[in-house]
């Protein structure tokens, strides 16, 4: 195991207050969801870890990380930001707390060489000045190091003071500021329309609705960034907090796969009106196949997939008989199942028989 999966657990985060605010905090999760989809554009491996040490966490590999990065995703409605503002220390109940760019800064202090960047993320601007002599309000982001001498210095002197250090580091060449990132009042929008331009591009031929697609990776996120529990192992922290290359591959090649569904939809109901089916059943099937459609298209819907995989497994170990009707291997199927036990709130029986014939036509 490397050493930075070693100290990314055993180097307990700050404070899990993160977990429970960020509830509210819908800007943020709509800013993972279009990082997500830019570094799925690229060919490199990733795992985006959410609320763990900080808002946003990326590893250079989900398997053996050697680089991470560390993202502070913050709003400020009203005000651009201000030098002061960022390096300033509130109090706390014993002592001083962190300013924003001392929280950025202790990443190095506690991770070292394996540190990456740090960036801090805004929906506003920062006022300053570049070493350029140009605004760095009029900029989409700047790297700290190019800020002027008297901001530089500002930032340096501070963070050597609330630390008691005599030497950042890297501190300054590997610190960004990432600004009008996203709108505070139109965020949803705007990552929705990253999803769109992002599938887009990579798979023109795919079709989907894109209400349902966005609620199902926003939920996903929420999921990961709300979960509270300590976390005792590398492995635990890529199954609970993150997203990898191979977690979002797999989502894509279930939307794929979910492209076939309104032409195996018209299979099954001529089939079933074929057979002399009643009408109400048929109906009933066309009813749920919607919801069907809708849950091949979630992100990670558990109990669905575990019951899809059961019915699979079922199928495969039945022998049905050559002149069996669609209803007569969907009925052996069912038998098999026990339905009743299987049955949900979110899945009841109906849509596991519905379940049941579209896995019949796999």
């Amino acid at each position: 195991m490397t050493e930075l999966k070693q100290n990314i657990i055993s180097i307990r985060p700050r404070e899990n207050s993160g977990s429970s605010s960020s509830n509210r905090f819908d800007f943020q999760k709509d800013w993972a969801i279009c990082k997500l989809l830019e570094l799925h554009s690229k060919p490199e491996d990733y795992l985006l870890t959410l609320e763990h040490h900080d808002d946003i966490i990326i590893f250079d590999s989900s398997s053996d990380p050697t680089k991470i990065s560390f993202y502070q995703v913050k709003t400020n409605k009203k005000n651009h930001w201000t030098l002061n503002e960022l390096i300033k220390q509130k109090k706390g109940k014993t002592a001083l707390l962190n300013s924003p760019l001392g929280k950025l800064f202790d990443h190095i202090i506690k991770f070292g060489d394996n540190v990456e960047s740090l960036n801090f993320i805004t929906n506003n601007k920062v006022k300053g000045v570049l070493a350029d002599s140009s605004k760095c309000e009029d900029t989409s982001g700047f790297c700290v190091s190019e800020l002027r001498n008297t901001e530089l210095n500002e930032i340096i002197d501070a963070l050597k003071s609330e630390h008691s250090l005599n030497d950042l580091k890297d501190f300054q060449k590997i610190t960004f500021f990432k600004l009008g990132e996203l709108d505070i009042d139109k965020h949803s929008d705007l990552a929705k329309a990253r999803i769109v331009d992002f599938l887009d591009k990579n798979f023109s031929d795919l079709s989907y609705k894109i209400a349902p697609l966005y609620k199902s990776i926003f939920d996903e996120i929420k999921m990961k960034t709300d979960y509270e529990k300590s976390v005792t192992n590398f492995e635990e922290l890529k199954a609970r907090k993150s997203i990898s290359r191979s977690d979002f591959d797999k989502y894509i090649k279930e939307l794929e796969s979910s492209n076939s569904i309104p032409n195996t939809t018209l299979s099954i109901e001529n089939r079933l009106n074929t057979e002399n089916v009643n009408f109400q059943a048929v109906q009933s099937f066309k009813a749920q196949s919607r919801i069907y459609e809708l849950k091949k298209m979630s992100y990670n819907d558990k109990a669905f997939k575990k019951i899809e995989a059961q019915i699979r497994k079922t199928k495969s170990e039945l022998i049905f008989a050559e002149n069996s009707s669609l209803l007569d291997c969907q009925k052996q199927i069912i038998t098999e199942l026990n339905t009743t036990k299987l049955a949900s709130n979110s899945l009841n029986k109906d849509l596991i028989a519905t379940m049941v014939l579209y896995i019949i036509y796999e």
